[in-house]
């Protein structure tokens, strides 16, 4: 079986996580007639849940699922910045894929 996994960094900047996020989602990448099969989309994405490479995303590929979503972490922080209590941290590295896949469960170090 043929599966697609994307695995991304994205930048600091606002700007430039935008631009590679649409770059992503777009005819190059997600929507390349190449990228069919089963999804996973994995990475940092240096923005948080509310943010807008999320936005994207979920308006672009609403059919990827957040595993975090589905076994109630979506409040749990994926980084924590220095000196700081850890339940102040934010979640910025996901892991959706698509319906043809399903987590089991989810480990948090």
């Amino acid at each position: 079986m043929k599966i697609q996994i994307l695995n991304t960094h994205f930048g600091l900047r606002s700007a430039e996580r935008l631009e590679q996020v649409r770059e992503l989602c777009g005819a190059q990448w997600m929507r390349h007639k190449d990228c069919e099969g089963p999804v996973i989309l994995c990475g940092d994405f240096n923005d948080p849940p509310n943010g807008k490479v999320r936005t994207i995303i979920n308006d672009q590929k609403p059919e990827l699922i957040d595993p975090w979503i589905e076994h109630k972490l979506e409040e749990e922080a994926s980084f924590h910045k220095f000196g700081t209590p850890v339940n102040k941290g934010v979640r910025i590295d996901w892991i959706l894929h698509d319906a043809s896949f399903q987590s089991k469960s989810i480990f948090l170090d």
